[in-house]
């Protein structure tokens, strides 16, 4: 199966160039910086940072793991790939951003509707019935689909120098050409983020919850728990292997996708 195929040659290619690391440290430092100015006025500031790093660095990132993949394509460095790509990959990821927020509002609607209205709702006096679950559940799945979609815009743009609107179009070429192999990805994807990033970071940021309301407490915005210097680098420490293993993994799996179905051939370490 090539979704578990290209996580070998993920690890594989981690291995083969272990300076894949930085930019994954970088995303690692982004993500603790967040953290950190949560609630406070550097908030906003960090946030914009935030806004223009992310898709240098990103960019960069997935121009060095195509590099240095078997089979890969010669790309450019990470700054000059950091470079070309970062308007490409900001105005996509606004653009994406956008379309997918109107598309969970109509599927929110959906549910919202399907459980007796917003009074209903909002009020607690909505009634679950097995429909209503089933309509809920329905509305999930179809939202989880529809970001496969977009999913591998960035490796389009950087990987084949796309544009964005042609790479948008070929994320979604791509995943509907792929599908069962790509939900067999997005799963193992997940799971890995799961594991190595949210979990953890969760655990060491707000400790375990014992109740519904300590939970509801700590997931909203208003929670004024403060990380501690361990926690920080546990949030750190964890933000790079996931970063390092999700990226790599994006590239390697739409590469050797690619690879298939061009019938290039592929080499190993």
């Amino acid at each position: 199966m090539v979704a578990l195929h290209s996580l070998s040659t993920a690890f594989q290619t981690i291995a083969h160039r272990p300076t894949l690391v930085l930019p994954a440290a970088i995303l690692g430092l982004i993500s603790v910086l967040s953290v950190v100015a949560q609630g406070s006025v550097w908030a906003l500031p960090v946030s914009l940072a935030q806004l223009v790093a992310i898709p240098f660095v990103v960019a960069g990132f997935v121009a060095l793991v195509e590099d240095a993949r078997p089979g890969g394509r010669e790309t450019r460095d990470f700054v000059a790939a950091g470079k070309r790509y970062f308007l490409t990959v900001l105005g996509g990821n606004v653009l994406l951003g956008i379309v997918m927020v109107i598309i969970a509002g109509i599927l929110l609607v959906t549910a919202v509707l399907a459980l007796g209205g917003f009074d209903a709702v909002f009020h607690g006096e909505f009634v679950i019935t097995p429909v209503s679950v089933g309509i809920v559940g329905v509305v999930g799945i179809l939202g989880w689909l529809v970001s496969l979609l977009f999913r591998f815009f960035i490796p389009a743009v950087v990987v084949e120098d796309r544009r964005v609107g042609d790479a948008l179009g070929r994320s979604v070429e791509f995943v509907t050409g792929n599908f069962l192999s790509v939900v067999g990805f997005a799963l193992v994807a997940e799971t890995i983020s799961l594991v190595l990033g949210l979990l953890p970071m969760w655990y060491f940021l707000y400790g375990a919850p014992t109740s519904v309301d300590e939970f509801v407490a700590a997931a909203g915005p208003s929670f004024a728990g403060t990380p501690t210097p361990l926690g920080l680098a546990i949030l750190f420490l964890t933000g790079v292997v996931a970063s390092l293993v999700g990226q790599t993994y994006l590239v390697c799996f739409f590469g050797e996708c690619t690879d298939a179905q061009s019938d290039r051939p592929s080499t190993t370490y």
